[in-house]
């Protein structure tokens, strides 16, 4: 049996960290929270030709508090609303033996990106606050997405469909990976260590 589903996502950038600190009140009131604060290294995968990215697919690696396998697909007739993937996930026991499995089948890293996330639900949407090197930001995942972005204050208007990728070479700061430094404030900011 296959785990395939439909992935249908939006993400809306917050303007600094007070905004993300208010976001979490509302969440408070809100939501249920699913998964407390965690970082999360992602490996994007693809060949020397760049074959996934030229057929719309992400491969990604994963490794949080598991590592995991991800196959992002191209929907046909997707909506331009929402950023739709069919999403096969898999977890795997080892993050490093899977990067030299994929190395040796003749995969290379074509970006990596960190951050720190946490996840809610609000009316059956996973609702996640991501802080990336590059800018703070809350993303929206299911059904009601319209709904619960209008609950929590924000205009469909503003409402993005790239990834993290496109995002960060949008932006002025485009490090995708944090220093020394940010990642020991963000880690005694939410962490309990």
């Amino acid at each position: 049996m296959s785990n395939r589903y439909l992935e249908r996502e939006v993400k809306f950038k917050l303007n600094n960290f007070e905004e993300l600190e208010k976001i979490l009140q509302l969440l408070k009131k809100q939501g249920q929270e699913i998964v407390s604060w965690f970082f999360e290294k992602n490996l994007v995968l693809d060949d020397f030709k760049g074959s996934l990215q030229k057929k719309g697919v992400l491969l990604r690696l994963r490794q949080d508090k598991k590592a995991r396998i991800t196959l992002k697909l191209p929907v046909q007739n997707s909506s331009s609303e929402f950023k739709e993937k069919w999403e096969l996930e898999v977890e795997v026991s080892d993050f490093v033996s899977m990067q030299d499995i994929f190395k040796e089948l003749g995969f290379r890293v074509s970006f990596s990106y960190e951050k720190f996330r946490t996840i809610w639900k609000i009316q059956e949407v996973l609702v996640c606050l991501d802080i990336l090197p590059f800018g703070f930001f809350l993303e929206l995942e299911g059904k009601n997405l319209k709904t619960v972005a209008k609950n929590l204050g924000f205009s469909w208007e503003n409402a993005i469909i790239d990834n993290y990728f496109t995002l960060s070479k949008k932006s002025k700061e485009q490090r995708l990976v944090f220093n020394s430094q940010e990642k020991a404030y963000f880690q005694q900011k939410f962490f309990d260590f």
